[in-house]
């Protein structure tokens, strides 16, 4: 009967997505655990589940409901471009990158990648299915799968197989770590995770976390979470800001009207790769002082260069 007992907050997610993928809506209410079927009658197996269970699923229900925040206007838009009725959508925003790296140790990595997961709350995140987000107290150890990498072509099939993986926003892990090894001192590492617990720039900090305390260097983790922060920031400013740029649009040129070979909604199985364009470290280096003597950011020139470059191809007037 014990077989029936969750080890942790990932297996009763998972049953419960299990049940909901057949039709089936399970929530609690007070000291009782209520459910929903498309059938009416529960399988005399579940109901069994639910029974020996019923204390840890309740206090799961209470954790997601103590953990749960608005999702940020971005995470908004990452789960509505994942839905099929979105133009260009049916897709994820997704990192993918590869290490080789010398000498690797597996283990010692896998230890590392679990103290970072403890230490930051955004990797235990998921999506309920009432649109917000979450986090998980309660996660597995989590295990860096290791496979044979004998050529390019092993190398190139896993590459394949993970840049383009699709996650689901209600299960965890929304991240991935596995190890090729080859027949010598070389391993080949690739990292690939959902957008929507992490950008660019915290995905940096997370692997130079990881890295860091792989060679024995010290690092010091946020005191405060991520749930916590965004708990503790304040929404006048956002209001504001919200304020400042209604008013601001209603002086701004029309959106650039581009000659697309075909409609959008015609657009199907979207598919994006990466183009990249490298500067050297002193191309680089003139470049920020030089954003810097007119006291702009690099973001904020990137996406001039970005909308000047639309404005070439618009067919609407104005927009230079």
């Amino acid at each position: 009967m014990s077989k029936y007992i969750f080890n942790n907050d990932t297996d009763i997610l998972e049953f419960l997505e299990q049940l909901r993928e057949n039709g089936i809506q399970i929530w609690g209410e007070g000291e009782k655990i209520r459910y929903r079927s498309k059938n009416r009658q529960l399988a005399p197996e579940t109901l069994r589940i639910l029974k020996m269970a019923k204390g840890q699923i309740l206090d799961f229900f209470r954790m997601i409901e103590k953990n749960v925040i608005p999702l940020t206007s971005i995470q908004t838009a990452y789960v509505v471009g994942q839905t099929a009725g979105c133009e260009l959508g049916n897709i994820n925003a997704h990192y993918y990158i590869e290490y080789t790296i010398e000498s690797l140790d597996v283990e010692r990595l896998e230890q590392m990648i679990n103290l970072v997961i403890s230490k930051n709350d955004a990797l235990r995140l998921i999506v309920t299915h009432e649109g917000k987000a979450s986090f998980l107290d309660n996660v597995p150890y989590y295990s860096v799968p290791v496979y044979s990498l004998y050529d390019g072509n092993d190398r190139e099939q896993k590459r394949l197989e993970r840049s383009h993986h699709r996650y689901n926003y209600y299960k965890w892990p929304m991240f991935h770590f596995c190890v090729g090894k080859t027949s010598g001192k070389t391993s080949v590492l690739h990292v690939d995770f959902d957008c929507i617990i992490l950008d660019a720039w915290s995905a940096k900090l997370l692997l130079n976390e990881i890295f860091s305390l792989y060679y024995g260097k010290d690092v010091k983790f946020p005191r405060i979470s991520f749930m916590n922060y965004m708990r503790l920031k304040t929404d006048k400013g956002d209001l504001e800001a919200e304020e400042y740029w209604k008013e601001k649009v209603k002086n701004m040129p029309s959106f650039p009207k581009l000659n697309y070979q075909k409609k959008f909604a015609e657009v199907q199985n979207v598919r994006f790769d990466r183009i990249e364009c490298d500067f050297s470290f002193i191309e680089t280096q003139r470049l920020y002082q030089k954003i810097k003597n007119y006291h702009f950011t690099p973001a904020a020139v990137i996406s001039t260069i970005f909308m000047k470059t639309l404005a070439q191809y618009s067919e609407t007037p104005g927009l230079m």
